[in-house]
């Protein structure tokens, strides 16, 4: 049940996205920080990807761009200890519109550099989001669908941009956002699908910690 990849992997004959497709498996870095050249599509009830660097690419069609795609059916599936640093295009997670990934877990990762952390398409049950790092993206978290958001730190050289974005497509999933360190002024924008304005849901936020400097 756990698939173990050896440092010295260096992704020779991978050209298309690894699919964890089995029930219940693990994909483990023998060693942390093992670089995966193509993303990875989890897409079966309980899997686990752990210890790796992503690589942001294509997971399915030429608009799912990301290092690890939630599909359809992940439920219970997590994504810990990864690091995954972008280079200005796509998603270091993303999720299918309208997948079941319910009990999702993404934890203890750390994300940079690209156009959003995660991306969370609406879909039918809650992810937690904890102990993560977000660092220098675009914006860290967008769309916020069903997602618990606790305990995290949202960085950027670039002082005031977005942290978190709760888009139009908020959905009735619910969520939270509380016990984070929004630091250099970063924060939480919500859109009304035209635009920045009010949302229909509501959204807990509290007990987090905003710096307009960046030092705690």
């Amino acid at each position: 049940s756990t698939v173990c990849v050896d440092p010295s992997y260096n992704g020779t004959g991978d050209n298309v996205a690894i699919r964890m497709e089995t029930s219940g498996v693990t994909l483990t870095a023998l060693t942390r920080g093992i670089l995966l050249d193509v993303p990875v599509v989890l897409s079966a009830d309980g899997v686990t990807v752990t210890g790796f660097e992503g690589t942001i690419g294509q997971a399915e069609s030429p608009s799912e761009v990301a290092a690890f795609y939630f599909d359809n059916d992940a439920t219970n599936a997590s994504l810990t200890f990864n690091e995954v640093v972008g280079v200005g295009s796509g998603a270091a997670v993303l999720t299918e519109t309208g997948a079941d990934n319910s009990g999702g877990l993404i934890q203890n990762n750390v994300f940079s550099g690209a156009v959003q952390g995660i991306y969370l398409n609406p879909h039918t049950g809650s992810i937690m989001i904890r102990y993560n790092d977000f660092d220098n993206n675009v914006v860290g978290i967008a769309g916020f669908n069903g997602a618990l958001v606790v305990a995290n730190e949202f960085g950027h050289t670039v002082p005031g941009g977005e942290a978190i974005g709760i888009d139009g497509s908020f959905d009735s999933n619910g969520g939270s956002i509380t016990n984070n360190n929004f630091l250099d002024g970063l924060f939480i924008n919500a859109y009304d699908g035209t635009g920045f304005g009010n949302i229909d849901n509501t959204v807990d936020a509290e007990n987090n910690f905003f710096s307009t400097s960046g030092v705690a």
